[in-house]
């Protein structure tokens, strides 16, 4: 597609940021000399000096600060992921402090920290169970955090979702119920439904693209081309709508691989980067920097053609 998102690319990206959170195997990444030099939710094994996945019980399953590997802790990183060892990297000393825009926190859920310390997360990107509230900071969620472009507070789950305009995706039968007058009531598989006019995918909210219903019209359209499931009714927190199929599945983690920008998150917090920027080649999740949003450390901020 077309469109441009601003957006956090890890330095030394291009380089082994793709043999370090791809490849084959999902437990094991690049070479390491302590934890910190590991991706979160991974840490340093002193004899082989690579990173591994190391599911964990408690803080007593991994490596204390007298280690050889540096202090672990262990802890939820992935959004209903399992509990992992993970380097601590705030929190013990004044000089281990977060950037600006991420917390300290012990868990992806935003629990407090202790003694142990905790690692570094950006402070948008709360993971929630549903019915539950984000953290027991309530300062960490919105509209205390404010959100950014494109997106809107759902004071429900205190987090940032997709800005979208009433009217797409309700079912219609005359254009006249439809926004303004360049949007049209458009018939899919599943009935008759309102679009949003566009002249090119940049003018399209995340899953859905730009596409010509009649000669005269062109409209944002999901692209199941169907307005159903989870593209009407939303996912719960924590989750992403497929919208190729209208289903709610979980969102891939930095460094997952991703064909669309939907497929990292629901807000825009995270899209999928494209290094030979063909949008038909598969990319990886990266944090999005769109806006002035704060790249986490040893990244970098760059343009790129959107996933969609």
């Amino acid at each position: 597609m077309s469109q441009k998102i601003t957006q956090c690319m890890l330095s030394i990206f291009i380089a082994c940021a793709f043999l370090a959170c791809g490849g084959s195997s999902s437990t094991t990444g690049g070479p390491c000399t302590v934890s910190l030099d590991c991706p979160q939710g991974q840490v340093c094994d002193s004899e082989a000096k690579k990173c591994f996945v190391v599911e964990c019980a408690g803080n007593g399953s991994c490596k204390g600060a007298s280690s050889e590997t540096g202090a672990e802790i262990c802890a939820i990183v992935d959004c209903n992921g399992p509990k992992v060892c993970t380097a601590v990297e705030c929190g013990q000393t004044p000089e281990a402090a977060c950037l600006e825009g991420e917390s300290c926190v012990s868990s992806a859920y935003f629990d407090a920290i202790d003694a142990n310390g905790g690692f570094c997360r950006v402070t948008n990107d709360i993971c929630t169970v549903a019915g539950t509230d984000a953290g027991p900071d309530a300062s960490a969620k919105c509209p205390a955090v404010p959100c950014g472009a494109g997106t809107t507070c759902d004071a429900a789950s205190g987090t940032c979702v997709p800005t979208a305009s009433d009217f797409v995706c309700s079912a219609c039968s005359s254009d006249s119920e439809c926004g303004g007058a360049n949007d049209i009531c458009s018939p899919f598989t599943g009935g008759s439904f309102c679009t949003e006019s566009c002249s090119s995918d940049a003018d399209c909210s995340i899953g859905f693209t730009c596409y010509e219903i009649t000669q005269n019209a062109q409209q944002c359209v999901p692209y199941s081309y169907n307005c159903s499931g989870c593209i009407v009714d939303g996912c719960p927190s924590g989750q992403v709508c497929n919208y190729h199929n209208g289903s709610c599945v979980a969102p891939q983690p930095t460094c997952g691989t991703c064909l669309y920008d939907y497929q990292c998150s629901a807000d825009g917090s995270a899209v999928c980067f494209k290094a030979d920027g063909n949008p038909q080649s598969s990319g990886v999740c990266a944090p999005s920097c769109d806006g002035g949003a704060q790249c986490p450390a040893n990244s970098t901020c760059t343009s790129h053609s959107s996933g969609g």
